[in-house]
């Protein structure tokens, strides 16, 4: 029902406000105060993006120095591997920004991950932990992804190959879990210390209490069978209730995977694409006990195996900052693979292996990845 009437704003029986707009007329919370709450009763929180989406990336720089003053000192990334820790610590407390070292970071957890709002990031820890007085604690940034080495597959069906892939995966395959390896990060750099720590990373990483369900794309069908070693399910089984996940408002993938589509069924897109509602934006909220927890999301592929499938099951926080149609991708960094980079790419890359490529060619590539994803963002399904 929600769905049906988001247009016009107004619910079928009285034309009262819509729930949703009811809800937030009494209990709206501006985001960065919802995370900062949040931390009064959780030690780790796992903030859940799409990628690329310039909005959800600026947000998690901006939130770095309120974290600071409330007292959390660690934030975890993706984006950064776990062995670099050492080196992004040093660059976020030295002296000068290092840009060259910054790209250099970003580089090795990821050849394409050449985006100006990542590296921001680490400029605004930076910023911080420069204006700090001398004795004062440091802001500390730490990795959860590991290494890869694909430079061993030499052939497809390598990849199928237990023992090739345990080299593929050296730093995980000792970890009896699939994502072993990012929670033991977590483990060491936060849970053992006795802090707390905000986790940003894609949402599938973020799962706490949900289990994502593995749809098969092949055969359009869900076996029953569950991804429940997520990173954030493995801290939440150490941890319980002190953990969490937050969504940042993002598209989902549709129920045969093929496409991208409005989250619940477009009802926040709707409703808050009306000029009169646009007032109560930005906003998190909790999803359990909420008007938004019942949000239904029978048009995506993460409703299997769920009965009733609703934003709740999801996550347990939400942060919209504004309807999709008004998001932007990141911004390429001019001239990030370096000609000297080149043959690495392709040594990682097994389709790229044969090719005469120049470091132009993959920062095209970088320019056309972004490019359809902004086509993407502009054309989700309702």
């Amino acid at each position: 029902m929600l769905f049906l009437f988001a247009c016009k704003g107004k619910t079928e029986q009285n034309g009262a406000p819509h729930p949703i707009i009811s809800y937030l007329e009494t209990n709206r919370v501006a985001p960065t105060t919802y995370v900062i709450n949040k931390f009064n009763d959780h030690d780790v929180i796992f903030i859940g993006e799409n990628h690329w989406i310039k909005q959800q990336v600026e947000f998690v720089k901006d939130l770095i120095p309120v974290l600071y003053e409330n007292g959390i000192y660690n934030l975890g990334t993706e984006f950064l591997n776990y062995e670099d820790t050492e080196t992004a610590n040093q660059l976020i407390t030295a002296e000068t920004f290092d840009d060259k070292l910054a790209e250099e970071i970003a580089f090795n957890s990821d050849w394409g991950w050449g985006y100006k709002e990542y590296i921001d990031v680490y400029k605004k820890a930076w910023e911080l932990n420069k204006n700090l007085p001398n004795d004062a604690k440091r802001f500390k940034i730490f990795g959860i992804q590991e290494v890869m080495d694909f430079s061993y597959v030499q052939k497809e069906e390598d990849f199928q190959n237990p023992e090739i892939m345990s080299k593929v995966f050296a730093g995980s395959y000792e970890f009896d879990e699939d994502e072993g390896y990012s929670a033991h990060a977590i483990q060491t750099e936060v849970l053992d210390k006795g802090e707390k720590a905000l986790i940003h990373s894609g949402i599938h990483h973020a799962f706490t209490s949900y289990y994502q369900p593995r749809f098969n794309a092949a055969t359009k069908s869900f076996g029953g069978v569950y991804e429940k070693e997520r990173m954030g399910n493995l801290v939440k089984n150490k941890i319980g209730d002190k953990t969490m996940t937050i969504f940042l408002h993002g598209s989902w993938g549709s129920e045969d995977d093929t496409e991208e589509v409005f989250p619940v069924e477009g009802v926040l897109d709707r409703l808050f694409s009306i000029e009169d509602y646009q007032k109560y934006m930005p906003f998190g909220v909790d999803t359990e006990n909420t008007p938004f927890g019942d949000l239904a999301g029978e048009n995506s592929k993460y409703k299997y195996g769920y009965p009733n499938f609703s934003l709740k099951d999801f996550c347990d926080g939400y942060i919209f900052f504004t309807p999709i149609s008004d998001y932007e991708v990141v911004t390429q960094i001019s001239d990030f693979i370096k000609p000297e980079q080149v043959d690495y790419i392709k040594g990682q890359e097994f389709e790229y292996r044969d090719k005469d490529l120049t470091a132009k060619d993959l920062n095209d590539t970088i320019r056309i990845w972004l490019e359809k994803g902004q086509e993407k963002l502009n054309n989700i399904k309702y």
